[in-house]
């Protein structure tokens, strides 16, 4: 993979990371606010935590072996 490609997707990964833990942040503070529903709430956050740390996992995987990967080849469902 070209360092530029590798640079840019690097890059997305880390914003959706940022997205995911702002969306954590949103339904922490839902849950104080509307405490009737805290579980909910508590369950959300939790969900986007994990989609973070899903990402902080690709981002390793990327960055350790960037000769795995390719532009444009899709990647097996199992992997996903």
């Amino acid at each position: 993979m070209l360092q530029k490609d590798l640079a840019d997707i690097l890059n997305v990964l880390g914003k959706m990371r940022e997205h995911e833990l702002a969306m954590a942040e949103f339904y922490r503070a839902c849950s104080q606010v509307w405490s009737v529903d805290k579980e909910f709430w508590t369950d959300m956050e939790q969900a986007e935590m994990r989609h973070a740390q899903n990402i902080e996992k690709m981002t390793k995987f990327l960055s350790e072996r960037p000769e795995s990967f390719h532009l444009g080849r899709p990647l097996k469902l199992i992997a996903i």
